[in-house]
């Protein structure tokens, strides 16, 4: 099976970390782990009385990018999306991948609201209509989310080297084609909130 090659994203190497794109139990209790003795380490109020200003500065510099790093590698969609990132710009003919599309009764149903919101925007019925229609996307936003989480254990990720991966081609797309799809349905769930506010 074609494979594609990209680097590890850098938030892997500012903390220091093996990469990994599924957040097991395990790997989560060693993020963590690792994160407190990096903590621990570079923290400027534990360094030595004698350090000089330019190495508390260091270090200070050090541990802001340890606990960006940290606090990105613990959250999926963060973690996916600098993954995904760093594989367009590691291979940019996959920049014009499929676009996003609401499947097309949703669009209907979706287009048939907002020409009733515009034609009577207090009206309860419509705001009624458009709370249903928000939950419905919010469901399958949800449900999109579980599919990406299964998708993401179950992808196959090769080590070459410290800087390099490589996964099947086929898997990659199928990952950027849900994740960009559970994109447009949240900018859609947050158009519907604000046509709602």
């Amino acid at each position: 099976m074609p494979e594609i090659r990209f680097q590890v994203p850098q938030a892997y190497r500012d903390l220091g970390i093996s990469y990994f794109l599924h957040l097991s139990p395990v790997a989560e209790e060693d993020l963590k782990k690792h994160h407190v003795r990096e903590t621990r380490r570079l923290h400027p109020d534990l360094l030595a009385i004698d350090t000089s200003d330019e190495e508390r500065e260091l270090a200070e510099a050090q541990l802001a990018a340890l606990n960006s790093a940290f606090l990105r590698l613990r959250e999926t969609p963060v973690r996916l999306d600098m993954t995904l990132e760093q594989i367009l710009e590691n291979n940019p003919q996959l920049k014009h991948s499929e676009k996003p599309q609401l499947p097309r009764e949703l669009a209907m149903e979706y287009f048939e609201l907002q020409e009733a919101l515009e034609e009577k925007p207090g009206d309860p019925e419509t705001r009624e209509a458009i709370g249903r229609f928000h939950n419905q996307v919010r469901i399958e936003t949800l449900d999109l989310g579980r599919q990406i989480e299964n998708f993401i254990a179950s992808t196959p990720i090769e080590r070459y080297g410290d800087k390099e991966l490589g996964a099947p081609t086929e898997a990659i797309l199928s990952l950027i084609k849900l994740r960009n799809r559970e994109r447009y349905l949240r900018s859609l769930q947050n158009d519907l909130e604000n046509k709602l506010a």
